[in-house]
């Protein structure tokens, strides 16, 4: 039978170890798919870095295009991080005050830092991307923030590349 145990800390090599096994176990799977598609996988994936870092032309490209997914991770993430104020002044105002929470200020404070940096989002997508406000413009990036976050463990350092 297992048993799942917190951990108090994890080892220096393990925090860089998980990151760079997701990279390679996604360029396995991806590979995988690449060759049921018929391509060569090697050629597919020197295409995919070169079209995406090979010049510097390349890389403002793909900087512009990231960024939004960036702010938005960002958003959540810090939205996320202030959990315990945000439970503690949600759950119970009355607690925190008690406890010397200011209520309004928290709640207040995180709404506006994570909608900055969710509105940070918008302006990279509309001056970067497409140059023009459009109706049709969002293309989901709020659900796409949520996961970007997770990924980063709710870290924000974590969510910038």
């Amino acid at each position: 039978m297992f048993r799942l145990e917190v951990r108090t800390s994890t080892p220096a090599w393990f925090n860089l170890a998980l990151p760079l096994l997701a990279i390679g176990a996604t360029l396995v799977l991806c590979s995988g798919l690449i060759a049921l598609a018929g391509a060569g996988v090697l050629e597919a994936y020197g295409v995919m870095f070169t079209a995406s870092l090979g010049d510097s032309y390349a890389i403002t490209e793909t900087m512009v295009r990231a960024a939004p997914m960036i702010f938005t991770g960002l958003a959540v993430a810090v939205a996320f991080r202030a959990k315990f104020w945000n439970r503690v002044t949600g759950e119970n105002p009355e607690a925190a005050r008690y406890g010397g929470i200011h209520v309004e200020r928290v709640l207040i404070s995180t709404a506006l830092l994570s909608g900055a940096l969710a509105g940070l989002a918008g302006v990279g997508e509309v001056g970067g991307v497409h140059f023009q406000v459009m109706s049709d413009i969002s293309p989901g990036y709020g659900y796409s923030g949520i996961v970007v976050a997770m990924l980063a463990r709710l870290n924000p350092l974590g969510v910038v590349p």
